[in-house]
């Protein structure tokens, strides 16, 4: 037995420090489902503050400079990342896949459908369209365009925002963030939340292949409910983020990642099965 967890802990070893898992996007998210229509502090704002604390030159578009009713896409007006020594700014897209079928996004400082402002009186609440288009019998019907667009116009490597009303669809809906090279992730619970939930979002590219220079917000049903999920319902975004990941180590705290883990078991193994042999050697 102490042979076998020897060359099991060898193999763990090797594995951490030659043939390490290709890295992977740090993903930051907390949620406060019982927010109530209000910002609270709580597992959202506690990973929005890990999310900045990762990050170097972070800017944030807080919607605070917007006109109060100004509707996306606003004439020659960019989001701008402000914060950062050379701010970053990106356009912001509602879907479109024609006359019949359109999203909105507007500002506001109005709480509505679940929506609020996290911060300071102004975010952007945004509502997917369904597609309405009738289509022969026998043709599928056209995908609903998504709720979002966001494009950076070039590569960066952190994206995070807050979403407010996110996961209280009625009937089964799912927030998906997806990036220009391909890579998907559900933002949203699958567990409906009361109205007025609310919820961080941060992503940190770990290395080059992994950056992005635009995100798209779609929202989907559930698996198993076909078309019938709510994926009109209206959802609120505020403090959007872009800055680059630090290349320090995670401060202090911070679990290590699965390959320091497997480093650590297999020295302590190797070490342990040395001790043995000590001892009866004696």
């Amino acid at each position: 037995m102490t042979r076998s967890f020897a060359i099991c802990a060898a193999a763990a070893l090797g594995a951490a420090l030659g043939a390490a898992p290709a890295q992977a996007y740090e993903v930051f998210f907390g949620a406060d489902p019982g927010a109530g229509g209000a910002m609270v502090a709580g597992g959202a704002s506690a990973a929005r503050a890990a999310f900045l604390a990762r990050l170097d030159d972070a800017g944030i578009e807080d919607f605070e400079s917007w006109t109060e009713g100004d509707v996306l896409p606003a004439e020659l007006r960019p989001a701008v990342f402000a914060g950062s020594p050379d701010p970053t700014t990106a356009t912001l897209t509602p879907g479109d896949a024609g006359t019949l079928a359109r999203s909105t996004a507007l500002v506001t400082n109005t709480a509505a459908e679940g929506a609020f402002p996290a911060s300071g009186d102004r975010y952007l609440i945004v509502s997917q369209a369904r597609n309405l288009e009738v289509v022969p019998i026998g043709e599928e019907r056209p995908e609903d365009p998504p709720a979002l667009i966001v494009d950076f116009g070039a590569p960066v490597s952190a994206f995070g925002f807050y979403g407010m009303g996110m996961s209280d669809h009625l009937w089964g809906a799912q927030v998906n963030l997806i990036l220009s090279n391909g890579d998907e992730f559900a933002v949203s619970p699958t567990d409906p939340a009361p109205e007025g939930d609310l919820l961080f979002f941060g992503i940190a590219a770990q290395s080059a292949a992994e950056t992005f220079s635009s995100v798209v917000f779609e929202v989907r049903p559930l698996a198993g409910l076909g078309t019938t999920g709510d994926t009109t319902d209206p959802f609120g975004l505020d403090d959007l983020i872009v800055g680059a990941p630090r290349a320090a180590s995670p401060p202090a705290g911070v679990p290590l990642p699965a390959a320091g883990l497997l480093l650590t078991a297999g020295i302590g193994a190797l070490a342990g099965l040395g001790r043995g042999r000590a001892r009866a050697a004696r």
